[in-house]
């Protein structure tokens, strides 16, 4: 990579140089590049510091021209978050696309952030892990994830190499209320879609094309890649949890008709679960509903989750049994009203669906 990059005269950039190559496709590479004179000037936006390292995109003689619009979409987008409150879980772009004024190629600085991918996790210590880890896991990937929600952003490509563990850091806000790090960075916007603002026609060049890890695909999108919405990010993170979890794919099959069938069906491997407790299995199964109006919000994921490392859900739901079935149906929104003291879930109005008035406070059962 080092000799093609200083054959196009590309293996230094806006004042950095060539350090090493961290993945190459097809069209497209990421390098790190590191600076020449770190203390030279600002970068990026008026008054920031020059990055002592940064990651380059680069996309390499694309075919088509819509190759190099999704590019260009993708370092927009992670400029465009860059400036959300919370946007620091998402690696975000430093610049917008150059390209080179000689060459097919083109390029987008990115911030270096130094982590381990769930990929290399795996890889170092095999699954299954601890059941409380998974799941402390599970809830700060979905936190993570949520400045995309914020903007529409369908990621479409989360997977176990797209998601990495980096060591949680105390944050102010610009109001300098203090925000809590969720530990996780979320990478490789290249395939997102935001489906709130992006045309539907856009979205066409799909059917047509591969997107994303096939073993995270979900029901929708096997149907239709053009037809999908934030729940094919939910899908997706079910599989990266049932596989911290058990060690095993969710869906295993030797072939893609096997996945087709598997994944449209619902059918999981559920014999790899018998030991893992109910609660734990009841949010899995919500992740992988194949309707997916029926399947659970990216809000209703952390909730479970975290009802269930601090809150004891087992030992509630135990005691509850009658509301059980309502508990996972409403993604844990259950609240007891403090005038009547029922139990349940409030009415769109704010009034307790049994006394039917309003209160100021409903107070959580746990």
């Amino acid at each position: 990579m080092e000799k093609f990059l200083k054959q196009l005269n590309l293996h230094e950039l806006e004042g950095f140089r060539y350090l090493r190559t961290l993945s190459g496709g097809e069209m497209a590479a990421v390098a790190l590049y590191e600076s020449i004179e770190p203390t030279a000037g600002v970068f990026g936006s008026k008054g920031a510091e020059r990055p002592e390292k940064v990651v380059v995109k680069f996309l390499i003689a694309p075919r088509w021209q819509l190759d190099l619009e999704a590019f260009r979409r993708e370092a927009e987008t992670l400029l465009m978050m860059r400036k959300h409150t919370g946007g620091h879980t998402i690696v975000k772009a430093l610049t917008s696309v150059r390209s080179s004024d000689v060459y097919p190629v083109h390029y987008f600085m990115m911030e270096y952030v130094e982590g381990e991918s769930f990929l290399s996790k795996f890889e170092a210590s095999p699954a299954p892990w601890d059941t409380n880890i998974a799941l402390d896991y599970l809830r700060r990937i979905a936190t993570a994830l949520l400045p995309a929600a914020g903007f529409a952003e369908i990621h479409r490509d989360l997977h176990a190499g797209n998601i990495m563990i980096v060591t949680p850091t105390v944050l102010a806000t610009e109001s300098l209320v203090m925000e809590r790090d969720p530990g996780i960075r979320i990478l490789d916007f290249g395939t997102s879609r935001n489906w709130l603002s992006t045309p539907q026609s856009s979205w066409q060049e799909d059917r047509f094309r591969h997107c994303g890890a096939v073993s995270a695909w979900s029901p929708e999108f096997l149907a239709d890649p053009a037809d999908v919405d934030s729940k094919h990010d939910i899908w997706a993170i079910g599989t990266l949890f049932y596989r911290m979890i058990t060690g095993e794919h969710a869906f295993p099959a030797e072939n893609f008709k096997a996945y087709y069938d598997s994944a449209t069906s619902g059918n999981y491997a559920k014999e790899a679960l018998e030991d893992v407790p109910s609660e734990v299995v009841k949010l899995m199964a919500g992740m992988f509903k194949v309707p997916r109006r029926e399947r659970l919000s990216l809000g209703g994921v952390y909730k479970i989750a975290n009802d269930i490392l601090e809150h004891d859900l087992g030992r509630w739901l135990e005691a509850h049994p009658v509301l059980q079935e309502l508990y996972f149906m409403v993604e844990g929104n259950i609240w007891k009203c403090s005038l009547c003291h029922a139990v349940g879930n409030p009415a769109p109005d704010g009034r307790c669906r049994s006394c039917k008035r309003v209160v100021e406070e409903f107070l959580l059962p746990f």
